[in-house]
């Protein structure tokens, strides 16, 4: 790592087997062809930013607060590859952006957890967050805003929610809710959210006739529910 906190790889970074708590804040840049891997969260990020672009990321799991407020994280131009876990973990405030990315998960946790007392935003611009398997349980969401946590979710026009998991669960949504008035979610025109189906081509738009007269669900704990139009 530079002075600058700045990595440019010229080769696949060696998988990373231990989690690394960051010391300053740092971009790794994998240039359009390279790749980070791991079989752990790769950072825990110990109030420092930390920026991934150009970069294709194979991992079980993420980042994470670890106790500490204040980072900002950042995926640009890159496709990630998520099989084990979550691929955001925030206990503490801080808030993930998603620029000209895909994320495809077939972890059975979800893609994004703000724990309780996080105070996040989560921004989706030009990117697809795909989630396939789930669990069997009823809480199983692409993203999960636990109780006494706020959470902010927008997405551009050029964005995508797509919730397709495996599992049986009866209460699986695109977004868990367990507290009241803790999610503010911002849908600008164009963007696109897809539940209950199976979608296999991330190019996919929704006719009108696809979407449910009675609007997209959004699970607010395990037995209330709000519906997006």
């Amino acid at each position: 790592m530079g002075a600058d906190g700045n990595i440019k790889l010229i080769a696949c970074a060696p998988k990373i087997t231990a989690k690394i708590t960051l010391p300053k804040d740092v971009t790794i840049d994998g240039q359009g062809k390279y790749t980070l891997s791991a079989n752990t969260y790769f950072f825990a990020l110990a109030g420092h930013n930390a920026t991934f672009r150009n970069l294709t990321i194979n991992t079980t799991y993420g980042v994470r607060t670890d106790g500490t407020a204040g980072p900002e994280v950042l995926f640009e131009g890159c496709t990630v590859n998520i099989t084990g876990g979550l691929l955001v973990n925030f206990d503490r405030n801080a808030n993930v952006t998603f620029r000209d990315s895909t994320v495809v998960s077939t972890a059975g946790d979800p893609v994004i957890l703000l724990q309780a007392g996080a105070i996040s935003e989560v921004r989706l611009v030009n990117s697809t967050l795909d989630y396939r398997k789930g669990s069997s349980g009823d809480n199983s969401s692409i993203i999960n805003i636990a109780g006494k946590s706020k959470g902010t979710v927008v997405l551009d026009g050029a964005s995508k929610l797509i919730y397709s998991p495996n599992s049986t669960g009866t209460n699986n949504q695109i977004i868990t809710v367990h507290d009241a008035g803790a999610a503010t979610v911002n849908l600008k025109a164009g963007a696109v959210l897809v539940a209950d189906k199976k979608v296999d081509d991330l190019n996919a738009t929704l006719a009108e006739s696809d979407v449910p007269a009675d609007g997209l669900l959004i699970q607010k704990g395990k037995k209330n529910f709000r519906r997006l139009f």
